[in-house]
């Protein structure tokens, strides 16, 4: 059998994988419940992940164009080469600092776990970021693609947990980490893109659509609605000034640096919010909540059957 299609054979495999965990967990807590939109809304997730999965696995292999690691800025300071695009990922390190005293905030021990992976896999991304940046290279670059899989798959495992269910969150945790970081190895060794594309992308779609479709109980709080949509823009702007330098954009410090300092804003906006939830754990004076991304949500009204 050849490399490709031991390759193809994992991919599959992978993406079977994760079809029984996603679809067999939204069909089985929708329909626990016994409520018409509950079944409708978990539906809807598992075909759009059919979707998805099916659309990356017939798609041909995408292989990464050597144009990504030519960036518009490459000025040298202090010795140090595409000095800004290193740079910039400290701002990774100052969100992950910043969270890292709070990660006992959250109630539930799985979220807590989550949120420690969480916050590590920031970290790591501005280490491996900066190393890419320093030197880029595919090589490299599978160092910074890394971590991002495991920041990607433990937002969309929090969201799942506070939007949808929290057992389901817990269930989860461990097999979309291993999915993600098996994406960027899948990539590393085959050249194929098309998983680590599924794990970066997918949550962008399926968080908004959780956020808007999956109505919490007024009595319930949660991470605050707007924090959440103040993530996802400044990552869709993130992505926009990825795409200016790769067209050559002049920008002060270039635009590729300007891609960390959006997804960092992002990501501490984020991470912030998120340890404000109603049920903190008060094992730590850490954990009294802030001024901002701490009121109650809002009352929202449930969907018309």
């Amino acid at each position: 059998m050849s490399k490709y299609s031991i390759c193809t054979f994992s991919l599959v495999g992978t993406h079977a994988f994760a079809a029984k965990w996603l679809i067999k967990s939204t069909f089985v807590f929708g329909l626990r419940r016994a409520v018409s939109p509950d079944v409708k809304r978990s539906s809807l997730l598992a075909f759009l992940t059919l979707f998805v999965l099916g659309a990356a696995c017939f798609l041909p292999p995408i292989h990464q164009s050597p144009l990504y690691h030519h960036f518009a800025n490459h000025s040298r300071h202090l010795g140090i080469a595409n000095f800004w695009n290193v740079g910039s990922n400290l701002a990774f390190l100052v969100v992950a600092a910043l969270a890292w005293p709070r990660r006992d905030c959250l109630s539930e021990p799985w979220q807590r776990r989550c949120f420690r992976i969480l916050v590590l896999g920031v970290a790591l991304t501005s280490l491996g970021s900066a190393y890419y940046h320093w030197q880029p290279s595919e090589p490299s670059l599978f160092w910074d693609r890394l971590p991002m899989t495991i920041v990607f798959m433990c937002i969309l495992i929090m969201t799942i947990g506070e939007r949808i269910d929290g057992q389901l969150g817990n269930t989860l945790l461990w097999p979309l980490l291993v999915i993600g970081v098996s994406s960027a190895i899948y990539w590393r060794l085959s050249g194929d893109l098309r998983p680590y594309a599924v794990v970066q992308f997918y949550p962008m779609i399926v968080i908004p659509l959780m956020l808007i479709f999956w109505k919490l109980p007024t009595e319930q709080k949660a991470t605050s609605l707007l924090a959440q949509w103040l993530m996802i823009a400044f990552y869709g702007v993130a992505k926009i000034a990825e795409f200016a330098d790769s067209r050559g954009a002049t920008m002060p410090f270039g635009a590729h640096a300007w891609k960390h300092i959006f997804a960092a804003v992002g990501l501490l906006i984020y991470t912030q919010a998120v340890t404000q939830h109603a049920d903190l754990h008060p094992a730590s004076p850490t954990c009294r909540p802030s001024a901002s991304f701490s009121k109650r949500t809002s009352p929202e009204p449930p969907l018309a059957s």
